[in-house]
């Protein structure tokens, strides 16, 4: 991306004035790296824990050079399961309701978890302010 500045010379601001001069500017995009996400293939809950008890840490990384272009925020998708049982708050999947309702003996031992990460989200959110 470029864009094409006048700039004008003169004496006083008034008389003798040069002829334009145009002066390029180019944009390099140093904004446009892909993040880097990092989270162990397979982890583990007791069933029944409390409320909020941390699960996984989702580690983000991101070249890109100023926030918010490498602020990278993680959502659980909405149409599992997984998203009844638990949240992510700042990249940290911690247990939703907790005590019974995560519960191996009387509901599923296994989750599949997906999520969605995304660098410079135009509002940041988590599952606590969606």
């Amino acid at each position: 991306f470029y864009f094409n500045y006048s700039c004008t010379a003169s004496d006083n601001g008034y008389t003798h004035t040069s002829d334009p001069l145009i002066i390029p500017f180019y944009i390099i995009d140093t904004n446009n790296k892909v993040p880097v996400i990092t989270i162990n293939d397979m982890v583990s809950v007791d069933e029944k824990s409390e409320p909020n008890r941390e699960v996984a840490v989702i580690g983000t990384h991101d070249d890109d050079r100023d926030i918010p272009f490498h602020t990278v925020a993680c959502n659980l998708d909405k149409t599992e399961t997984c998203a009844d049982k638990f949240i992510i708050v700042n990249n940290v999947i911690l247990v939703k309701n907790g005590y019974a309702d995560i519960d191996r003996d009387l509901g599923d031992s296994v989750y599949i978890c997906p999520m969605t990460c995304q660098d410079n989200p135009h509002f940041l959110q988590n599952d606590r302010n969606p």
